[in-house]
Formats: structure tokens, C-alpha cells, sequence
């Protein structure tokens, strides 16, 4: 009897050893395998910060590499957490050790890496391009930038100096005396506006990203090879892997991606008017916006902001989703407003259902009187780009939780934690999840180009 009683005693330790191993392996993403949503987990990655991709301007990191490592871990139930680290081979220690989940640096360094990691499809492709003052009259041939770029003073990105092409240009250019700078892209543009330096290479993401502040500015010469990133994981483990490869292929037929890419990818500035390039026209329709937007009661400024940062004025441009001209109308929006979609592609239909639907929207939240115009305006915007649900979602948790469902910086606070289970999972929700990060942009961008137009007196 007693040694019955043993057996079973160590039979229940073992047990219990067992299970405290499960639960430690299971707060971790790179081991555990599991499906299930656990907001309390992170996913750690070793972000090499000087890759296409991934850049950091005021203190706030942005990057398609970046936004789409978020997007994965939200659907994992994780939290994103970035280590910079631009030492390849501590970062593979890293890894090794399972003190990061990922890795991401250039792919070029694929070949260098042993069969102990595995290399996941990369997230996209960027290019790098030469910026100037002046503007190039003619098409530029890469033997053209040798004589153009004599004896001139030029800097150029680190993360440039890790690519392919960056062989290609030393080769091209020959003895180049460029100075390799970590500094962010704005800083560096803000250099070349003041003639401090006489041309810069960069990422072409980035260059888009800041054009607008540099009317000035131009492209000079953009280089034809693609560059990417490289994701890695440790071979062992096969949950994340699988899990990753298995979201990236259902995540790229998303509306999530389409918009994702469409921010950073689908338009390059500098083929547009610029909303700081303003002298007498803000774009080519502006007598069009002007009359519209006054039967429908709407400043014509706001609504060419709204224009701007849809579509930068291109009144034949169609989404991945879909949305569909000068202010990015979907098909089903139009048809509900009795506009098919072919008649939605003139410009002048497409503004006129774009201010049906502002006027809808605004009828439909019911402000209070004391509401400002500010506050009606981003609310609105945010209702424009995210649908008027997910919005409702956020007044009704303002409201829940002690906070003016009238004032645009509660209903932001809590379209960002609709992102959180403790939030999307409150009674008071009734459209689910949503991660607020690109409505809110949104908002800022647009409210920003309108203050800029409004202040040029058009």
C-alpha cells in the first residue's frame, strides 16, 4: 500500500511538472503553437533599423515592414515588441536562444545564415532614388549620374549602404564622396532644401512620406532593383512558421492589406499637387469642388483635403478594394445613393456622392450643440475612412466610461483600444474588433492639409 501510495505521488509531480512546462511555453508566441487569441503575449523581433521598410520619424516608428509585423501580431493576440538591433550576428544569437520570436534584416544576408534559422517570404519589395533641387529635363540614364553628380556634395542613407545597389552605385559613380548619414530622411531633405548638400539617396517609401514638406524637391534618378527585407525565424519552430506563412497568404486578399499597401505603396507625391505647393489652385478641380460643396453646405477646402489624401487628385485611380475615384467611393456607397459605379468614375458625380455621404454621416452621429467644428470634422473624417459602426463603437465607450462622445480625442482614444479584447469584447461594441492606427492618420493628414489650405486664403 505504501509503495502504491508513492508511485501515485510522483505519478502527480510529474504531472504537475509537466504542466507548469505547458504554461511556460505557452506565454511565449515562438514556441507555443497556440491559435488562441492571448492578448497578454508579445512577440519580440530584432529589428535591424537600417533595412527598407522600417524608419522612425519624431520619436514614432513607421514602415510597411513594421505596420505589417503589427497587423500579425494582432491576429495572433500579441503585442508587437521592436528590438533595434543592427548587429546580424547578435541578433541570430537572439534567436538562437529564443530571446526573440523574429528577425528581420536584408535579405542579402540570407545566404549567410545556417539551417538552424528559417527565412519566411518577404513582406515587400522598395527602391531607392537619387533626390535633387533641380529638376531633371529628360529621362536619366545611371551613366548620366557620374557627370551630374561631379564634384557635388551628396549624402546618403545607411540603410542604403546595406543593399545591392549600393555596389551598383560605387561602381556607376566611381569615386563618389558622398557621406553615409543615419540621419532621418526629413532632416536630410530639410539639408538639401537649405543647399547644404546638393543631393541625396533614399528610400523612395520615405521620400514619399515627407515630399510634401519639400516642394522643391525632386527625383532625379530612381534605381530599377527592388531591394527587400528578410524575415527570420528559428527552424524549430515550426508553430510560428506555419502560423505566419499561413496568415500572410489569407491577410494579402484583405481590404486590411490593400489599404495597408495603398498607404505606403499605390501613389508616389511628387507626381501630385502637393498641399504645401499651393499658390493660386490647390488642384485642377477646383471650380468643380467649389460648386459642389456648396449645395451641399461644405467648406470646398475640406472636402479637397479629403480629395488629396484619397486619391492626390487622380480622378481615374480604383483601390484594391475597390473605392473608386477622386474621393475613393465604393461601388456599394454609390449604389445606395442610386449612382452606379461606372457614373461614379466622372469626377463631378464622385465628389457629389462623396458630400451625400458626408451629409448622411453627419445627420447620423446627432452632435450635440455645444459640439465644436473641429471636433465634428475629425469625427466625421474618422466615420469616412472607417465606417460610421466602428466609430458608434467609440462614442458609446466614451460615453460608458466618463468621457464627451462629442469630443474627437475621446472617440480616438477608444477607436485604438477597440483593438483590445478587455474593449472589443464590451457590450457596448456592437461592430467587434478594430485596430485604429490608419483612421487615425487619416484624420491628422486630412485635418492638416485642410488648416494648410485654409490658410493660403484660396
Amino acid at each position: 500500500m505504501r509503495k502504491l501510495f508513492i508511485v501515485t505521488l510522483i505519478f502527480i509531480l510529474f504531472i504537475s511538472f509537466i504542466g507548469l512546462i505547458v504554461q511556460q511555453q505557452s506565454r511565449s508566441v515562438g514556441m507555443s503553437g497556440n491559435t488562441g487569441k492571448r492578448p497578454n503575449k508579445t512577440l519580440s523581433v530584432a529589428m535591424d533599423t537600417n533595412i527598407p521598410g522600417y524608419f522612425s520619424f519624431n520619436g514614432t516608428s513607421f514602415g510597411f515592414n513594421r505596420d505589417m509585423l503589427e497587423r500579425f501580431a494582432e491576429h495572433i493576440g500579441a503585442r508587437l515588441v521592436l528590438i533595434p538591433q543592427n548587429d546580424l550576428y547578435a541578433s541570430m544569437q537572439m534567436l538562437a536562444t529564443g530571446k526573440v520570436d523574429m528577425v528581420v534584416t536584408m535579405s542579402k544576408y540570407t545566404e549567410l545564415c545556417s539551417e538552424s534559422v528559417k527565412v519566411l517570404p518577404p513582406l515587400c519589395q522598395q527602391q531607392y532614388l537619387v533626390m535633387t533641387r533641380e529638376k531633371p529635363k529628360g529621362k536619366i540614364r545611371i551613366q548620366d549620374l557620374k557627370k551630374l553628380l561631379s564634384h557635388k556634395s551628396g549624402v546618403v542613407k545607411q540603410d542604403f549602404t546595406g543593399t545591392r545597389t549600393y555596389g551598383y552605385w560605387l561602381d556607376s559613380i566611381g569615386n563618389n564622396s558622398a557621406v553615409v548619414s543615419y540621419d532621418n530622411t526629413h532632416n536630410l531633405m530639410t539639408a538639401l532644401d537649405k543647399k547644404q548638400i546638393d543631393y541625396l539617396v533614399c528610400e523612395r517609401q520615405e521620400a514619399d512620406m515627407v515630399q510634401a514638406d519639400f516642394p522643391n524637391i525632386h527625383p532625379l534618378y530612381v534605381f530599377e532593383a527592388e531591394e527587400s527585407s528578410a524575415l527570420f525565424v528559428n527552424s524549430l519552430n515550426k508553430g510560428l512558421e506555419n502560423r505566419f506563412n499561413e496568415w500572410l497568404e489569407a491577410f494579402r486578399n484583405t481590404p486590411g492589406y490593400a489599404n495597408l499597401y495603398n498607404t505606403y505603396f499605390r501613389n508616389s507625391i511628387w507626381n501630385n499637387v502637393s498641399p504645401k505647393n499651393i499658390k493660386e489652385r490647390i488642384s485642377a478641380f477646383d471650380d468643380l469642388f467649389k460648386s459642389e460643396a456648396a449645395k451641399a453646405g461644405h467648406d470646398w477646402r475640406f472636402v479637397s483635403a479629403i480629395a488629396y489624401h484619397e486619391s492626390r487628385f487622380k480622378p481615374n485611380v480604383v483601390s484594391r478594394c475597390g473605392a473608386r475615384g477622386i474621393m475613393q467611393i465604393m461601388p456599394s456607397i454609390a449604389r445606395s445613393f442610386n449612382v452606379s459605379p461606372e457614373e461614379i468614375q466622372d469626377p463631378r458625380k464622385n465628389i457629389e456622392v462623396a458630400l451625400l455621404l458626408l451629409n448622411k454621416i453627419e445627420q447620423s452621429l446627432k452632435f450635440s450643440t455645444n459640439t465644436s467644428d473641429y471636433d465634428k470634422l475629425c469625427i466625421i473624417l474618422a466615420c469616412y475612412n472607417a465606417g460610421i459602426g466602428h466609430v458608434m463603437d467609440a462614442r458609446r465607450l466614451a460615453a460608458k466610461y466618463g468621457e464627451n462622445p462629442n469630443n474627437w480625442e475621446s472617440v480616438a482614444k477608444y477607436l485604438q483600444k477597440k483593438a483590445e479584447a478587455t474593449y472589443y469584447t464590451d457590450n457596448a461594441v456592437r461592430q467587434g474588433r478594430f485596430s485604429g492606427r490608419e483612421t487615425l492618420s487619416f484624420v491628422s493628414n486630412v485635418m492638416g492639409s485642410y488648416t494648410q489650405y485654409c490658410k493660403k486664403n484660396i
